[in-house]
């Protein structure tokens, strides 16, 4: 019986995930669910009708997860598969029990935030024998549209595909991060170019993510190493860039290692020996004496003509992590590993004035006698390493991270962040001129802004009912002069409801 599932289960495998990718047509094949299609979800049906159409089944039925499942009025056609399409919620998700026997996870998996895609299949209850039909049932889970995008994908072209063990992934929440310094990488003096490459490759992989405000080297006024820096160094960096988190390149070993080979590369050209001609010749005159003849006419050809060349094959190996900082707490939000190593090749040119008589025993043995060593690190090699591997750490945030959206998460103009941005406190406020503690000592500069944000509350005209309280800018003031360990400013901005007073917290722009 079970060989008998295992062979169903892989032909449903290679109907729904292997045939197509094999034949590098469309992501699902024509009619990969014979039957009807039961979808679970509690996602806008349009969004995803076309990740359905690629099934082809007979019958679509769309039902939420609080529907009974016993209250799905079945079309003709037989069940072919119920797909869970979910996306997590905080709260979890309230699932009716009625579909918790079609689970291929216990329901206390549908947990958030993460990714999972689990399939198995399903025998009909009431069947005393395990015949067809039976019916696959699937679980696509993310947290996000765009999550889901991935999770879709990844889903159509598993090559192992996850009856026994469910794919999982925790999905980590950057959705706070709405700028980031790219610090110059931690490399110790002979990985010096590695270390830059690894910073220009982060800096342009988190540019590409379009969710962050990427500050780069240029505005960084700095010049230690993120890894030696103190948590109060990390706050300060964060509050002079406006900024909620750093990050880095830490490259921690690099290294070349190097086979080398005795390679020959012969002609068509043999030959004989002194040594194996007076052997021939030897034996022939004993021959000769004894009275007997000698079947072979010439020795035996024991030189080949050759020219020897050393083959060497490097093999580049980098390690370390890039490093995604808090600079409220200075511990790291996520660390991504860079481990890879690439080889490549080189030889000794071989000229015509290289040829020589070798024996072919000593032709044959130099092919097969190798020596490994350290060696000088292959440079580009190994930047070719930090790139790839600093890429590839874009591309995981995209597929494993809830990130900003902008022009949704992202404002541009939004109260600080508590810990990170930079604030200031009136000390005195007489007439137009005011005073704050804000001066060279904090690296003021003069046409610098600050703000008050106040609280407003948004009512329902009908109910009175508070419907959400944001922050509006209140007061604004720039800064004309500068002093030590103070700033006069000019107001440039100032609400009817608000008056500035001693005491106010102000925030720079």
């Amino acid at each position: 019986m079970n060989r008998w599932l295992c062979s169903f289960v892989a032909l449903v495998f290679f109907v729904l995930v292997l045939a197509p990718a094999w034949a590098g047509g469309p992501v699902m094949p024509r009619q990969a669910v014979k039957g009807t299609l039961i979808v679970v979800s509690n996602l806008e049906h349009a969004d995803y009708e076309d990740f359905i159409a690629k099934l082809r089944p007979k019958y679509v039925i769309w039902v939420t997860p609080q529907t009974p499942r016993d209250s799905i009025t079945m079309p003709p056609a037989g069940l072919a598969m119920v797909l869970f399409l979910l996306r997590s919620q905080p709260e979890g998700i309230r699932l009716d029990p009625s579909w918790t026997p079609d689970l291929p996870v216990p329901a206390g998996q549908l947990t958030y935030p993460a990714t999972m895609i689990a399939a198995t299949t399903i025998h009909p209850p009431g069947k005393p024998k395990p015949k067809p039909p039976w019916y696959v049932t699937m679980v696509i889970m993310a947290p996000n549209d765009k999550l889901m995008s991935v999770t879709l994908k990844e889903a159509v072209v598993l090559r192992d595909f996850p009856l026994a063990k469910p794919v999982r992934h925790e999905v980590i929440d950057l959705r706070e991060l709405k700028a980031i310094a790219c610090l110059p990488s931690v490399a110790g003096s002979y990985l010096g170019p590695l270390g830059s490459a690894a910073e220009a490759a982060l800096y342009r992989a988190l540019i590409d993510l379009r969710s962050f405000r990427v500050v780069g080297r240029e505005a960084l006024p700095i010049a230690s190493a993120p890894a030696v820096m103190t948590i109060e160094q990390v706050r300060r960096i964060g509050q002079q860039l406006r900024v909620q988190a750093l990050a880095f390149a830490e490259l921690s070993e690099a290294e070349s290692q190097c086979e080398e080979e005795i390679r020959y590369r012969t002609r068509h050209r043999s030959g004989v020996s002194a040594e194996r001609q007076r052997e021939f010749d030897e034996l022939k005159e004993r021959y000769d004496r004894e009275g007997k003849t000698l079947k072979q006419k010439r020795p035996t050809a024991d030189l080949t003509w050759a020219a020897p060349y050393r083959h060497r094959e490097y093999t580049t190996s980098v390690a370390g992590l890039v490093k995604v900082v808090d600079v409220a707490t200075g511990q790291p939000i996520l660390t991504y590993p860079i481990d890879d190593s690439v080889s490549s090749e080189e030889e000794d040119e071989v000229r015509s004035f290289d040829y020589r008589w070798h024996y072919k025993d000593d032709v044959r043995r130099g092919s097969r006698s190798t020596d490994t060593y350290l060696c000088p690190l292959r440079t580009m090699d190994a930047i070719e390493i930090c790139r790839s591997e600093v890429t590839s750490f874009g591309a995981f945030l995209g597929a494993r991270a809830m990130l900003p959206i902008p022009g949704k998460d992202f404002v541009a103009e939004y109260p600080p962040v508590a810990g990170v941005d930079v604030v200031a406190r009136v000390l005195s406020a007489d007439g137009t001129d005011v005073f704050i503690d804000y001066g060279r000592e904090r690296l003021a500069r003069e046409e610098d802004t600050f703000s008050f944000w106040a609280d407003k509350d948004l009512q329902d005209p009908d109910t009175g009912e508070v419907i959400e309280t944001i922050k509006t800018r209140a007061i604004r003031l720039r800064v004309m002069d500068v002093y030590q360990k103070t700033s006069r400013c000019e107001i440039v901005q100032q609400s009817e409801e608000h008056a500035l007073q001693v005491g106010m917290t102000l925030v720079l722009d």
